[in-house]
């Protein structure tokens, strides 16, 4: 009957060979659970680095700690949307680009963003540009009012001259 016993032998090689393994295992999952401390540890002085008195001096928002969901690719970095007529209405009666960027909701969108949200506010009639990087905001009652930017009997492109569509409708009838 030594049979048996060899097999009792092997699968008892096999345990004690399995519980090293793991061990091994276990002792390499703590080494690196020690070093992801010490590297999240570092990372962390560096956040709060760059959030102090670093970031004061370059103008820099305080880091927010990575979160595990990753952003998409194609989504914008902006974020949230900017109430653009709020920040025309913070800014003062002369302003440059430097100044719009003061206001923090068209910081966070950047530069890039402003020139168009400058174009939209110079199609409205809202701001008028002074020099080159200088505007001024036009007071209210200078503005025109978005639906006044065409006159009322302006021909539409390819149009007959003289003829409206009221006039077409008024010889319909």
């Amino acid at each position: 009957m030594p049979r048996p016993k060899k097999k009792l032998d092997i699968i008892a090689t096999l345990r004690t060979e399995a519980a090293r393994v793991v061990e091994a295992l276990d002792a390499e999952i703590d080494r690196r659970r020690a070093e992801l401390a010490e590297l999240m540890s570092h990372a962390d002085s560096w956040r709060a680095a760059l959030g102090g008195r670093i970031a004061k001096v370059f103008g820099a928002k305080a880091v927010a700690k990575p979160t595990r969901a990753r952003r998409s690719v194609g989504r914008p970095r902006g974020g949230k949307r900017v109430n653009w007529d709020g920040v025309l209405a913070a800014l003062p009666e002369n302003f440059t680009i430097e100044d719009v960027l003061k206001n923090p909701d068209a910081a966070r969108k950047g530069r890039a963003q402003i020139y168009p949200a400058l174009n939209r506010w110079e199609a409205a009639k809202a701001i008028k540009r002074t020099a080159k990087g200088r505007y001024r905001r036009v007071a209210s009652g200078e503005a025109a009012p978005a639906s006044a930017s065409k006159p009322a009997g302006a021909a539409r492109k390819g149009a007959t001259p003289g003829r409206t569509r009221g006039a077409a409708a008024a010889r319909k009838a």
